[in-house]
């Protein structure tokens, strides 16, 4: 079913938008906890937001999230522009209110954020098991 969450999770679906998006301008946007991808979507306290252009990295801001609800960060990503969401732990209302505004999520990542990002613009980026998460 087109937009359900295993198309939106599985590794073939990215690598394909990412070959796309080479020619293109993209968005990414990655919560953050301190140096690293914040361990849920929820509760980040900041978004890294990234311009790419080509396969490669034009801009990147940081936004702050607090006090912003839920539905008020996933408005802010759809205001922002942003096409995917690489994310720890999400709940299952944010990742359909996200493909609902046809966001991306690529879920259960962790690690430090330089790290992640290197490895999705070279399509090898891959979920990483999460303590507590299934």
């Amino acid at each position: 079913m087109p937009g359900s969450y295993s198309e939106q999770s599985s590794s073939g679906p990215i690598i394909a938008l990412l070959s796309r998006q080479r020619e293109v301008f993209m968005k990414l946007a990655i919560p953050l906890f301190g140096p690293r991808v914040s361990p849920r979507f929820d509760y980040a306290p900041r978004l890294l937001v990234l311009s790419l252009k080509e396969g490669k990295v034009v801009s990147r801001e940081e936004i702050p999230l607090n006090p912003l609800a839920v539905w008020q960060r996933v408005e802010k990503l759809k205001e922002l522009g942003v096409k995917v969401v690489i994310c720890g732990g999400i709940d299952e209302s944010s990742k359909c209110w996200l493909v609902d505004h046809q966001i991306q999520v690529i879920p259960l990542v962790t690690g430090e954020v330089g790290r992640v990002i290197k490895d999705f613009l070279a399509g090898r980026l891959r979920a990483r098991a999460m303590d507590g998460v299934t």
